[in-house]
């Protein structure tokens, strides 16, 4: 996990692998919550974090934040119910960065990667749609190739919240399970 430290929220001391292992291990076999918190490099790779992530992240028990900066926080949300189904929702927006670096929005094209100008002008124009309607739905989920950085992250996070979003979330595919983090102000 090249570029990724860990903590627990209640200390400073730095955890390895192992040690993530073992905790979320405890974590899920206890009745007690534990509370980590993710600092990785702005070049640490998606996947290392990924692996941080998926290495805590077995009990519903568990809270992870990732902290980006002093106005910037990933939060992870708890384990889902496998049994839960999910719903569909008509206003979703998905951003999604390829391994080309080219940057759809619901699978139209908007650009290459880092030049965000087109689909912030594109996501701005459909929440000044929707408040003239009444809606209130500004809800972005993002989808990064594993190959791209924390940095890209935090770049395209940035332009999906300037264009008028509240509510940006990270979805990862991990072998059949998605991961969503709300990133918010903290």
């Amino acid at each position: 996990m090249a570029g990724v430290s860990v903590r627990k929220k209640s200390g400073s001391s730095l955890l390895t692998p192992a040690m993530l292992s073992a905790l979320a291990d405890q974590s899920a076999k206890n009745s007690f919550s534990r509370s980590f918190v993710i600092r990785p490099d702005k070049g640490a790779k998606m996947a290392d974090i990924l692996a941080a992530i998926n290495a805590l992240r077995v009990s519903p028990k568990t809270d992870i934040r990732i902290e980006v900066d002093a106005d910037l926080s990933v939060f992870v949300p708890k384990k889902p119910d496998p049994n839960a189904m999910p719903r569909p929702n008509p206003l979703f927006l998905l951003v999604n960065i390829d391994e080309r670096s080219n940057i759809s929005l619901n699978g139209e094209k908007e650009g290459i990667f880092p030049d965000t100008s087109k689909v912030e002008q594109h996501l701005n124009q459909i929440f000044q749609d929707r408040a003239k309607n009444g809606l209130s739905d500004t809800a972005v989920v993002i989808s990064l190739a594993k190959g791209m950085t924390f940095a890209n992250l935090v770049e395209i996070a940035r332009a999906v919240r300037k264009a008028g979003s509240e509510a940006v979330s990270l979805q990862v595919d991990e072998s059949g399970t998605m991961f969503e983090m709300e990133i918010t102000k903290p």
